[in-house]
């Protein structure tokens, strides 16, 4: 970008002069008024800075007479460098930003009443209701970023339905106390008791919360609003709701009451507890034979002989566990998460299974989080080089794990996850899941149930069903390793392409706030580091709205979310391949196009996402169109040269655009007023 400017520039006048001709605060008004990336009048302003022995009073009261019309997000630097803040009258800076308020452009509104701290002669109050009734958020971060005194009022004026989740984020990025609000935390949980309620059935949405009767009460109510009758009187009874206390709403409580009372009901039992056995989940709730999936009697398991529960109660058994699991030379880990109802509560790791090529141990980590002999036993596991760890995605688990039982960072030694080993095998899985491992014909060949992967895990005793499923998801791996072992020694991949150490990190400092959300979903999990030995270059994804992703780090194309719109424009105006997926296509059909042409998809939409077909697909969790680009950027390793790039259509994303004169553009273009116009045929 600066040799744009100074190829603009006579190369046999020094800058110095053209400062004091002015012509380089011509060149930042033409920047400020037509859609040139920021990078333009910052470079601008930085040869300005350069040179500020060449800043003249004419040149200040030039820019005195102009700085209304500068591009605000450099407002602040142009006024610096010029040295002219001080000299520009409060009364005008009022108006101006009176008249900026009655044209409604609150995104400049904001930027001059935290330049010229102007807080006290405006009502801030008034300014974000307005700017949230708008949905103009990141105007009001931006204002209560600079008048931090505002900080709880605008997350109260947030919590409601449609910014909940925003404002729980902001409550962590602020380093604020959930607890001081307590509206915004109900909301939260209300969301996520509807969510549960549209996606999953009620017995396992009951199952989940057995525990959180304050949660339990929010969907006993969902379902009263809702008609169902029946099964909220059926949650109320088999959780004393209504005795004690935990139905707020007084219409649910007259009618619960009152069903209760005169016996008006058909109970229904929640088929799950009423129908618990040692099989797959699938199988209870919507029947069929247990035989089509991996059981008990595939993998010769069976509670009670080759499955243990430990909980730590019984020194002896958890002793012979131990003493087990660190004489084998491999084992197989897994791990099970608690309850998560918002951001603000997250689930930690409930249980975790760890195999061994004979037995498996179901671990307590409710009881056990706080015992120093699991916590030592744990760390000697992780440490000990030669016993090899196989798991599935399990780094990210770990990190919580190590969170759940307060044990420090450390360096996990010969860990093998079964996800890259298949990708040796067959480069052209992206992110192979367990259960697609377990269904190929050359290795298991049947279907691993996923019955229990929203399950009520902080429930003791577990049930016979869940014990069935936390089992076979450590023990399969073992069986599962050493099939793909043979095919690898076979093929002539060596053991070090897919068996490593890896660090694992309690915090990572990488970590964004703004990727944690409401609801069960647990997006909390922290991201794993991104330089793992062995793992250069690949998206070490870490919870199961994000991905595993091998690509080059330039060239890349993508393939954006008809959501996306506003980010698919920024990132043609800076020369990236950035197709839009059209809305009215359904989403195998964007997949068909992305997989055909080899982009990479790039949505905010949960069900494309988790839905992706193993192909490259990045997760967006922030809303701002800047955040979202410069994180796609960094994460592929694209390069934006300083000059910057040669840009694309904005509207068809076409490599070739046409350049034409200021004349013909203004009958394309529309223009707010004539001076816009006179600005952009300054020569330059």
């Amino acid at each position: 970008m600066r040799q744009i400017i100074e190829s603009a520039l006579d190369s046999t006048v020094p800058p110095s002069q053209f400062i004091t001709s002015n012509k380089l605060l011509e060149m930042l008004l033409v920047g400020s008024h037509l859609p040139m990336p920021l990078i333009w009048p910052r470079s601008i302003i930085s040869v300005i800075s350069e040179h500020k022995e060449s800043i003249t009073k004419e040149v200040q009261q030039a820019a005195l007479a102009c700085w209304d019309k500068v591009e605000f997000n450099v407002l602040k630097d142009f006024l610096s460098t010029l040295g002219i803040r001080d000299d520009i009258q409060k009364e005008e800076v009022v108006l101006r930003i009176q008249d900026l308020k009655s044209k409604g452009r609150w995104s400049d509104v904001v930027p001059l009443l935290n330049i010229f701290q102007l807080s006290d002669d405006f009502d801030l109050r008034a300014i974000i209701d307005s700017l949230v009734a708008k949905d103009r958020i990141n105007e009001a971060v931006f204002l209560v970023e600079a008048n931090p005194g505002f900080k709880e009022y605008l997350i109260e004026k947030m919590s409601t339905n449609v910014h909940a989740s925003k404002a729980a984020d902001l409550v962590k990025r602020f380093g604020l106390s959930p607890e001081n609000f307590p509206t915004l935390t109900l909301r939260l949980k209300k969301k996520c008791a509807r969510y549960l309620l549209h996606n999953y059935p009620l017995a396992v949405v009951e199952d989940y919360m057995w525990t959180r009767k304050e949660m339990l009460g929010l969907i006993a109510e969902e379902l009263d609003h809702k008609g169902q009758l029946d099964d909220a009187v059926s949650i109320c009874k088999r959780h004393a709701l209504l005795e004690t206390g935990f139905i707020k709403k007084k219409d649910s409580i007259d009618r619960l009451s009152a069903a209760l009372a005169g016996n008006t009901y058909t109970y229904k039992e929640n088929i799950l507890h009423a129908n618990d056995d040692f099989v797959p989940t699938e199988t209870i709730l919507n029947g069929g034979s247990a035989s089509d999936f991996i059981n008990f009697s595939t993998l010769e398991l069976e509670h009670g002989r080759n499955v243990f529960f430990v909980d730590g109660k019984d020194a002896e058994a958890f002793e012979k566990a131990t003493k087990e699991l660190l004489s084998s030379k491999m084992v197989g880990i897994d791990t099970e998460f608690g309850v998560s109802t918002s951001t603000f509560d997250q689930g930690k790791i409930a249980l975790i299974q760890i195999s061994s090529p004979t037995t498996t141990y179901l671990f307590d980590t409710v009881l056990l989080a706080k015992d120093p002999r699991f916590c030592k036993f744990i760390v000697d596991l992780f440490s000990n080089g030669d016993i090899l760890k196989i798991s599935h995605g399990f780094s990210s688990d770990s990190l919580v794990l190590l969170r759940t039982l307060t044990i420090p960072d450390m360096i996990g030694r010969n860990f093998c996850d079964l996800m890259d080993m298949y990708k040796e095998l067959d480069p052209s899985q992206k992110q192979p899941s367990l259960a697609f491992l377990c269904d190929q014909p050359e290795l298991i060949g049947k279907r691993l149930s996923k019955g229990e992967q929203m399950s009520g895990w902080e429930n003791r005793p577990l049930r016979k069903a869940q014990i069935h499923y936390a089992a076979i998801d450590s023990y399969v791996l073992i069986e599962l390793f050493k099939m793909m072992d043979k095919m690898c020694l076979f093929r002539g991949i060596p053991l070090e392409a897919y068996n490593r150490d890896i660090p694992l990190k309690v915090k990572d400092a990488k970590v964004n706030e703004e990727e944690k959300v409401d609801g069960p979903r647990r997006l909390d999990r922290q991201r794993a580091d991104e330089a793992l030995p062995g793992n250069r270059g690949r998206f070490f994804g870490i919870n199961r709205f994000e991905h595993f992703y091998v690509g080059k780090s330039s060239n890349t194309a993508f393939l954006i979310d008809c959501m996306l719109d506003r980010l698919a424009k920024y990132a043609r105006k800076r020369g990236i391949d950035a197709k839009s997926a059209d809305d009215k296509q359904p989403h195998d059909e964007s997949l068909n196009i992305a997989e055909k042409e080899n982009r990479v998809i790039v949505t905010r939409n949960a069900k494309l996402f988790e839905n992706s077909r193993g192909l490259p697909c990045v997760f967006l969790k922030t809303d701002q169109v800047e955040e979202q680009f410069e994180a796609i950027i960094s994460f592929f390793g694209i390069k934006i040269p300083a000059e910057g790039c040669q840009p694309r259509c904005v509207k068809c994303n076409g490599p070739e655009i046409v350049k034409i004169d200021a004349e013909k553009a203004k009958s394309h273009l529309r223009w707010e007023n004539d001076e816009d116009y006179e600005l952009s045929l300054i020569h330059i």
